[in-house]
């Protein structure tokens, strides 16, 4: 039986992947914010008739400038309009795109889904804030949360894997702030795998989404220079930042994730693309 899907943010880098991986269901896809059919509009109910699955992964994103308010109106005020319009519609499954950064500074690694949530800035708190509703809404349907890690791949252009290797494409310099904190890098196609795999399948509960193995950014970039086979020193600012490795032990004894695309095979997928 084909699933009708909807998808908030299918837009964006890990929505758009996603509605190409689910291309044999029938989605309903939500690109706007704000607006008219955007994840604040009240009426929106109108487009989950008949839907069998949300994927929320509309959002405002983690930079620089925004304010709290606007963050928790976004992505904790949105969250719950998305909720409701759920709830009325009689979904089954809600599936919510979450960040490993609730978990704020690590105080242990690998970070597991037990570990205590210390969000720190406003991308953080809202995130939080919105799981919290999510778990709320778990009477109705089931809930799954995801807290991704570094997501990269073709396309990713705001995580560092593919700046590095854009800008050795084009023989320009990248900027490299402190150097020695480590990530945690999964494939945007094990992340769309896994999120279609549970369209299909119960997958209540929260689940961290990585590779399980970090890497300091220094470390990155000499495999971008390796993968490139161009040399270029890049920028570099002084700078300290926390460190984190999830575990996906959870996920892979509940869900069956096994991450396939380790950081080398990915880069040089990336620069394939970029040739």
């Amino acid at each position: 039986m084909v699933k009708k899907i909807l998808i908030t943010g299918a837009s964006g880098f890990i929505g758009s992947a996603l509605s190409e991986k689910l291309g044999t269901n029938e989605l309903v896809l939500l690109n706007k914010v704000g607006g008219a059919n955007g994840i604040l509009d009240p009426g929106i109910d109108k487009l989950f008739e008949s839907v069998d699955i949300v994927v929320h992964l509309a959002a405002l994103g983690n930079y620089a400038g925004a304010k709290l308010e606007d963050f928790m109106k976004i992505n904790c005020d949105g969250t719950v309009n998305v909720l409701e319009a759920a709830k009325t519609a009689g979904i089954k499954k809600f599936i919510f795109a979450s960040t490993g950064l609730v978990y704020g500074k690590p105080v242990k690694l690998p970070i597991t889904e037990e570990h205590p949530l210390n969000p720190v800035n406003p991308y953080e708190m809202s995130k939080a804030a919105a799981e919290v509703k999510c778990r709320s809404y778990s009477e109705f349907f089931d809930v799954s949360i995801f807290r991704f890690s570094n997501v990269y791949g073709n396309n990713g252009t705001k995580s560092v894997v593919y700046k590095f290797l854009h800008d050795l494409a084009n023989n320009r310099r990248s900027k490299i702030v402190g150097g020695e904190q480590r990530r945690d890098f999964v494939h945007i196609e094990d992340v769309v795998g896994l999120v279609a795999g549970c369209t299909d399948r119960t997958a209540a509960g929260v689940f961290n989404v990585c590779f399980g193995k970090s890497y300091s950014v220094n470390e990155v970039y000499a495999m971008a220079e390796k993968i490139s086979g161009t040399l270029l020193e890049p920028e570099r600012v002084a700078g300290a930042d926390c460190s984190y490795q999830f575990s996906n032990f959870k996920a892979q004894k509940l869900l069956g994730f096994y991450p396939k695309i380790d950081l080398k095979k990915g880069m040089e997928m990336i620069w394939e693309d970029l040739k």
